[in-house]
């Protein structure tokens, strides 16, 4: 089953939302989730995390900028392409100060639009958000690795390591154990917490400094979240 990416469009024009929402939905990789106000989008994002957004520079509650600007202060780190029906120079160079990733003009191609799509993820997930850090331990993602402070080694499996990057691409916020079940074992259908339980335990014998007292790994009501 291949991976699936969670792409927001914000977007005012509904019939340019749904547009590029079927457009995208042809692609199974792609899973378009929309908003047609700035509020709306501010809340599927509190809710869950995408791994892109298509944001409308004039969504009707709040100029795209300002939206911009709002999204990157609350830790969002996913790529995001804002969409504009000005080629303003200082517009577009303002946006991508703030935090865009890329643009494109109205009307646009959605065969680029996917070309876009695609390079960002790619570029996303080989970029440095593959390396952080867990108290003491700096967290190769690619590498499967976590170095510590004295140079001492944790080696992580497939399962924890896709663990650590949903839960890191939370930014620290709560993700549901039905989600990370899903995200790592690509169905709900054989869900049990037992075998999600157990990865989370072994994870914390790795990265709690005393494993019986959680201080990166928390429980939460329906779900788990990472705390740097």
């Amino acid at each position: 089953m291949p991976l699936r990416h969670k792409i927001l469009i914000i977007e005012d024009d509904a019939s340019l939302r749904d547009l590029i929402a079927r457009k995208l939905i042809l692609h199974e990789e792609f899973i378009p989730i929309e908003a047609a106000t700035a509020q709306r989008g501010l809340e599927l994002l509190k809710a869950d995390l995408p791994d892109l957004i298509i944001l409308d520079l004039g969504p009707p509650d709040s100029y795209g900028l300002d939206l911009l600007k709002v999204i990157r202060d609350q830790g969002v780190k996913c790529p995001i392409v804002i969409l504009t029906a000005e080629p303003d120079e200082d517009i577009l160079v303002k946006g991508l100060d703030l935090g865009a990733n890329d643009f494109l003009i109205k009307p646009f191609s959605f065969p680029v639009l996917v070309a876009r799509i695609r390079s960002l993820l790619r570029h996303y997930k080989m970029s440095s958000e593959s390396i952080f850090v867990i108290g003491q331990y700096t967290i190769h993602l690619q590498k499967k690795l976590g170095i510590g402070l004295n140079r001492q080694k944790l080696f992580f499996t497939n399962k924890e390591i896709e663990l650590l990057k949903h839960l890191h691409r939370a930014s620290e916020k709560m993700v549901s154990s039905k989600e990370l079940h899903k995200e790592i074992w690509g169905s709900l259908i054989s869900f049990n917490t037992h075998t999600l339980e157990s990865h989370i335990y072994r994870l914390r014998q790795k990265i709690e400094p005393n494993p019986k007292v959680f201080v990166h790994l928390i429980t939460c009501d329906g779900g788990y979240k990472l705390i740097h």
